[in-house]
């Protein structure tokens, strides 16, 4: 296990919080879900981010030493991202991609990103942790990495909640609450406050994850969306329905979505669909 968030307590918690009596972390959860048959090894390997000045590389002692105990296991679990110390509300941070307590980039800052090419270069599957409260654009690692687990700050019970998905006994079903975008030139100018450009609705560009996005390890079939009555009308309610079978080997849930296009008048110059979509 590599990274600076996997055995902080802090992290887990987010902003407004209160005070658990018995955090776990994600190390200690992976330790407990491993058992005494597997050795699980610890490295911090990078800093969540670096102050201004600062530099990180491959050559760095940190890297090296994570590196060196990757190439000795069987597989790493990366724990990176961000967390409340970087990201809040009016906060005096001193690093570099942050500001008074907002983002000032959304990629996952450039120490973490090296180390995990370090690490995925080692030929060793690396899964990909990722802490924080917004979303983070990743897009090497998108490409590279066979897994990532998206988990927030995850709270009190955090460290066995991600240990119970990675080990298989929990199949995920949780779906994006945001959109994942590919870069910071995805979006407007953050004191823009007007919607174009943003969110599912009116992002015109190529997400890297899509609002709504996840993954299982058992596969849902979706039978056809049965539409009661013949009109939709602009204020009465629709009722939809449909059949769901779960057609994989592995017990699971099903997060059912139901997207419909429509242009209010308030709306200028925002792209939407004008018509309606189904998303498994």
């Amino acid at each position: 296990m590599i990274g600076a968030n996997a055995d902080s307590e802090s992290m887990l918690l987010g902003n407004y919080n209160g005070t658990p009596s018995h955090p776990i972390t994600i190390l200690q959860g992976i330790k407990a879900a491993a058992g005494p048959g597997i050795e699980v090894v610890y490295a911090p390997g990078s800093p969540l981010a670096l102050h201004p000045g600062e530099t990180f590389s491959a050559a760095s002692p940190e890297c090296a030493e994570a590196v060196a105990a990757a190439r000795n296991a069987d597989a790493v679990i990366y724990v990176g991202g961000i967390s409340s110390k970087l990201e809040g509300e009016e906060m005096a941070v001193d690093y570099d991609g942050f500001k008074g307590g907002d983002r000032t980039r959304i990629e996952l800052p450039a120490g973490q990103s090296a180390l995990l090419q370090a690490l995925q270069a080692t030929g060793r599957p690396v899964i990909f942790v990722n802490c924080s409260g917004s979303a983070i654009a990743m897009p090497w690692e998108a490409e590279h990495l066979p897994a990532i687990l998206q988990a927030w700050y995850p709270g009190q019970a955090g460290g066995t909640a991600v240990a119970e998905v990675l080990f298989g006994d929990c199949n995920p079903s949780g779906r994006l609450p945001v959109t994942v975008y590919r870069s910071t030139a995805d979006l407007p100018p953050f004191e823009d406050y007007a919607m174009a450009g943003r969110t599912y609705r009116f992002f015109s560009g190529q997400p890297l994850f899509p609002f709504g996005h996840g993954r299982s390890y058992t596969e849902f079939r979706y039978g056809p969306v049965r539409l009661a009555g013949g009109k939709i009308s602009a204020t009465g309610a629709i009722r939809l329905s449909l059949d769901i079978t779960n057609s994989g080997g592995r017990d699971g849930d099903e997060v059912v979505q139901v997207y419909a296009g429509g242009r209010p008048p308030w709306i200028r110059n925002c792209r939407d669909s004008n018509s309606a979509r189904f998303n498994a």
